[in-house]
């Protein structure tokens, strides 16, 4: 229990630590896109928790859908587990959780994709 604890303690910590560098104007760049011009899932994530910080929630949406719904995606898995549904179905949500993410990858390096971050 204690570790878990601390965990959360750790991840709370880094989560302000980020949320402050945002709010600063600090950007994070992507080492895969630096390095292979691929947008990952999380490029553009700097930039979307800014848009969200300044309340522009279109902008935080063109930046990265994927970031700005993974509430509501946790929030679903967290739900399976919460109402005991039978594992298979966790499972299942999240193997389509994965197939969501990988389509989210190749549609946003489709040239002329309305879902690569500005």
């Amino acid at each position: 229990m204690k570790k878990l604890i601390l965990q959360n303690r750790v991840l709370f910590a880094l989560g302000a630590g980020y949320l402050t560098l945002v709010a600063v104007g600090y950007r994070i760049p992507c080492p895969i896109h630096a390095t292979t011009g691929v947008f990952c899932p999380g490029c553009g994530s700097s930039r979307a928790v800014s848009a969200l910080l300044h309340g522009n929630f279109s902008l935080a949406l063109h930046q990265n859908l994927l970031l700005v719904l993974s509430p509501l995606i946790i929030g679903g898995a967290m739900l399976i587990r919460k109402l005991k549904i039978k594992t298979h179905w966790l499972y299942t949500y999240l193997g389509f959780v994965a197939l969501g993410v990988l389509l989210f990858v190749v549609f946003r390096n489709t040239p002329g994709s309305s879902l690569a971050p500005i």
